[in-house]
């Protein structure tokens, strides 16, 4: 009564259903905590990446709507692609991720290219540059010009086979222990394949053939 805690007389009790509580309490958004706990445990990302989603219910939404639309990539490299190449467009652009050109499903595309070894990293990063210039999805690029990473051992052992034999010096310094000339020789192979070559299969292969 000292603070004058006592009811208003002209304002009368307001007692509310339990069923309209328990309608307005679901319709209640996930709040961030909540969304960052499930982050973690859904998608397997550390508390400090599900802190950054978190923070922005678009940025998560983003994220949430390009999982649900990839094939092979993991929610790991997603976050990645998400966080760092395409927020850096987004941020020059001056916009926000919901007003991003390039939508989560053509980002998916993408990061599938990248996770199967059809794109490294450096192509699908310059790919990912432009689909933003030029509003096309992955496929469509693709097609006006393929860029996609050569995996076929056939066509690499052709290259590297090519390579050995106009490199015999090379060869030789390699089986004397000079390792650089590995290098050499796969840098060769790269010039040749126009930078589309699989670089650890390169590797791999050039290794199998100067153990002969």
């Amino acid at each position: 009564h000292d603070y004058r805690y006592i009811p208003e007389p002209d304002l009368p009790p307001v007692t509310i259903p339990a069923d309209v509580m328990q309608s307005l309490t679901l319709e209640i958004p996930e709040l961030p905590a909540e969304k960052r706990k499930r982050f973690v445990s859904e998608y397997g990302l550390s508390d400090v990446q599900a802190a950054t989603l978190a923070a922005d219910r678009y940025l998560a939404a983003y994220f949430e709507e390009a999982n649900s639309e990839k094939e092979k990539a993991t929610p790991q490299l997603i976050f990645n692609y998400l966080t760092s190449d395409l927020l850096s467009l987004v941020n020059s652009a001056g916009l926000s991720i919901a007003e991003s050109k390039i939508s989560p499903q053509h980002l998916a595309s993408l990061v599938d290219l990248a996770e199967t070894g059809t794109l490294n990293s450096r192509k699908a990063k310059d790919l990912l540059k432009r689909m933003w210039d030029t509003g096309l999805s992955t496929e469509e690029i693709l097609s006006q010009e393929d860029i996609t990473q050569i995996g076929d051992e056939g066509i690499l052992q052709e290259t590297i086979i090519r390579i050995i034999e106009v490199n015999p010096k090379a060869v030789e310094d390699y089986k004397k222990g000079k390792e650089v000339s590995l290098q050499f020789l796969i840098g060769k192979a790269m010039a040749e394949l126009k930078g589309r070559g699989n670089p650890e299969l390169l590797k791999k292969l050039f290794l199998e053939h100067l153990a002969k």
